[in-house]
């Protein structure tokens, strides 16, 4: 920015202060004219109306505070029922899952159950297979082995 430009602007942020403090000056001589009963009567009145304002912003801190209180219960209901239904549903997956596993373990049982009497089938089956071989073997070659 020019030299020339900043001595401007620099001049007319004098004349806008001195313009200011002559209107301050002014409100002041305004100010001493008034009588000291008026003076008085000013402060009276705002002393009435600080008093309402600041009981007017107590009522208002109040309610806030009350409909904050109450937004903060809601929320933690909100919370509270929220954490319930994740404790049913893990129970009841969780249920789910034992009641398949005891399901998938008397299937096994049974199959067990299954494979033993096959088993068992098969022993008597070789007994009497061995016994079979044995009564041929006697009769064919005469001597018990």
């Amino acid at each position: 920015m020019a030299i020339k430009a900043r001595m401007e602007q620099a001049q007319a942020r004098i004349k806008e202060t001195k313009a200011k403090v002559k209107d301050a000056g002014e409100t002041a001589a305004i100010a001493a004219m008034l009588t000291k009963d008026e003076i008085d009567k000013k402060i009276a009145d705002s002393k009435g109306e600080l008093v309402a304002a600041q009981e007017n912003v107590r009522i208002a801190s109040e309610r806030r505070k009350s409909k904050l209180s109450s937004e903060l219960i809601k929320a933690q209901m909100t919370i509270a029922a929220a954490k319930q239904a994740i404790t049913d549903k893990k129970e009841a997956v969780d249920k789910e899952k034992r009641i398949a596993r005891i399901d998938d373990l008397i299937s096994y049982s049974e199959c067990c159950e299954a494979m033993a009497v096959q088993i068992l089938l098969e022993a008597d089956l070789a007994m009497l297979t061995a016994a079979a071989e044995a009564a041929e073997y006697i009769e064919k070659y005469g001597d018990d082995a």
